[in-house]
């Protein structure tokens, strides 16, 4: 059972650096989500490609702890939002991180 244990979070931990690369991918094309409706839509996105709601919930957690720490406090509210949606939550996180400067975009292809 030990082995299988571990095979298991060695598998979540890939999945989570794979969800990485897809979110950095999301965030070039699209920018970081603003509202609700782009949350649902990154959500979704990662939906289309195959990660399953626990991995994704198990990702956002990882990006609001980012967003959190890069802010330098957490407050103690975020802890405890641990069944909240990446549409719901993430609205949260984002109107407090600093990261996400609005830039000029370029015209579409």
């Amino acid at each position: 059972m030990a082995k299988a244990a571990k095979r298991y979070a060695d598998q979540e931990q890939d999945a989570l650096v794979r969800m990485q690369v897809v979110h950095q991918t999301w965030m070039q094309h699209r920018g970081y989500p603003q509202d609700q409706q782009q949350w649902k839509a990154w959500h979704d996105y990662f939906i289309s490609n195959n990660y399953s709601e626990e991995l994704i919930k198990s990702f956002y957690k990882r990006l609001a702890a980012e967003a959190q720490a890069a802010q330098g406090s957490a407050p103690s509210g975020a802890q405890s939002s641990q069944g909240a949606q990446p549409s719901q939550g993430a609205q949260r996180a984002k109107q407090k991180s600093p990261k996400s400067p609005k830039s000029p975009r370029g015209p579409r292809r």
